[in-house]
């Protein structure tokens, strides 16, 4: 086409239907015939009908595709391990925020929301680009088990409300900020002191010292146990392990004048000179007094009276605890427990061991004679006077208190009435943890050979007693 203005040859533009001089800028619209039109439109249309068909195509691909990766991933194992540990780790959630681990309960939700939006990516419930996402989602997640468990170490402190009433009134002002208070009542205070040094241990137990409890002590590095005027026994314990200080205070035992009672097992053995205490229980099979008014010296004479009656057999003795049984295998365990207080328990042979003695008796009186002596001399396999006084007086009075927990723990089960009994069952669960925690702060690898055959001895045997309790 030729300019009108300046005869030069035009430029025409298609998508404006229009041709324009490139020298004078002159414009011109183009007009299609109609046949011309219609056939650019049939084009137009047709490619755009191609071009709409092949990108379904496409999405019908992709589709398809993808269900296949998802059927894949839901039947496959790593979907399965996913869901596992998303459980796994709101457990762990729960737990750690539960028990003050607030650091190792914030890496769990971290590891729960990792394993969770995996899941979602490889069931394409998210949409993402990139296929390998999810497994690095979940290893992300697996690594993070190393911290967690690293981060358990690391312990949110609680702070600790002291009460203004009850028997922490017998007690020092608290000497930390932190703590735990894991019984309240009127028989009994405990609680667990957190982020204490070796310093504040030794300055707690001279304030106590300060506040009477002076009677009957027993000290030892990592220990200490005393009475006041009013009965109110004590014991503090620390770890250097975690920095923790446990306190415990029981209320004074409620002790009366009593009759020593008249059965075939309380025949067995002598009746004290005190008739001032207390009788925990008594059954057919076993009985267990508190006597009061009890010297120290009174509880040796009295063990002395114990072992000329006939309980001399495979015996145990220190300053504060004797345990034996006589010839028919019936069981005694006596222990100074402190303030003059003395605890008897006694407990009938069991039938194997009644048929052994049985067999026994069929010896002349010379042959028993014998036989007894033997046992008073030799109260262990193990030379005794080798062992360290404090590691002997702990497992003996350990050994006596196991002797005492059976018995309650068996009338306990044989009650009506456990309700009543509710204040003695939190004492001794108490006393028991004490003494669990003490066992464990224990390594025979860095005791003596005696101490640790001593150790291993005692413990096994009271082992196999609660065994035994616990299938009877």
């Amino acid at each position: 086409m030729k300019c009108k203005n300046c005869n030069a040859t035009m430029e025409i533009d298609p998508s404006k239907q229009e041709a324009v001089c490139p020298y004078c800028g002159a414009k011109e619209l183009i007009c299609d015939s109609d046949a011309v039109a219609v056939e650019k439109i049939k084009s137009s249309t047709f490619k755009e009908m191609e071009y709409a068909h092949m990108e379904n195509q496409r999405r019908q691909q992709d589709h398809i595709e993808k269900e296949k990766e998802r059927k894949a991933y839901i039947n496959g194992a790593f979907s399965k391990f996913t869901i596992a540990f998303i459980f796994a780790c709101l457990i762990a959630v729960f737990v750690s925020f539960s028990d003050k681990y607030i650091l190792s309960g914030i890496i769990a939700i971290t590891q729960t929301v990792l394993f969770a939006v995996s899941w979602l990516i490889g069931m394409q419930l998210l949409k993402h680009n990139k296929k390998s996402l999810y497994r690095a989602l979940a290893v992300l997640g697996l690594i993070l088990i190393i911290p967690f468990f690293a981060s358990t170490q690391v312990k949110l402190p609680e702070k600790l409300n002291w009460p203004s009433s009850g028997l922490a009134k017998n007690l020092p002002d608290p000497p930390a900020k932190y703590g735990t208070i894991t019984a309240d009542n009127n028989d009994l205070f405990d609680v667990y002191f957190e982020k204490m040094t070796a310093d504040d241990y030794r300055n707690y137990i001279n304030d106590c010292k300060d506040k009477g409890f002076t009677i009957d002590p027993d000290e030892s590095g990592s220990s200490y146990s005393a009475y006041n005027d009013d009965g109110f026994k004590l014991v503090i314990d620390y770890s250097d392990y975690n920095n923790e200080m446990a306190v415990s205070l029981d209320a004074p035992e409620e002790m009366t004048e009593f009759t020593w009672p008249e059965t075939d097992l309380s025949k067995l053995i002598p009746q004290p000179k005190s008739n001032f205490g207390n009788i925990n229980f008594e059954h057919d099979d076993s009985i267990s007094i508190d006597i009061g008014k009890t010297s120290e010296s009174d509880y040796a004479e009295y063990v002395q009276t114990c072992i000329d009656s006939g309980f001399n057999v495979d015996y145990k003795k220190s300053d504060k605890f004797y345990n034996a049984d006589d010839s028919y295998g019936n069981h005694l365990s006596l222990s100074y427990k402190g303030n003059q207080i003395m605890n008897i328990n006694l407990q009938v042979a069991n039938s194997e061991a009644a048929t052994d003695s049985d067999n026994t008796n069929t010896l002349d009186s010379s042959e028993t004679t014998d036989s007894n002596t033997s046992d008073i001399e030799r109260s262990s396999d193990i030379d005794s006077s080798s062992v360290t006084s404090e590691l002997k007086d702990f497992l003996d009075s350990y050994e006596a208190f196991a002797d005492e927990y059976i018995a309650f723990m068996q009338k306990y089960n044989e009650s009506d009435d456990t309700l009543s009994m509710l204040s003695d069952y939190n004492n001794m669960l108490s006393r028991y943890a004490d003494f669990s925690q003490k066992i464990d702060s224990y390594n025979t690898d860095e005791m003596s050979a005696a101490d640790a055959a001593y150790f291993l001895e005692v413990t096994s045997r009271i082992d196999q007693k609660l065994i035994n309790a616990s299938l009877s």
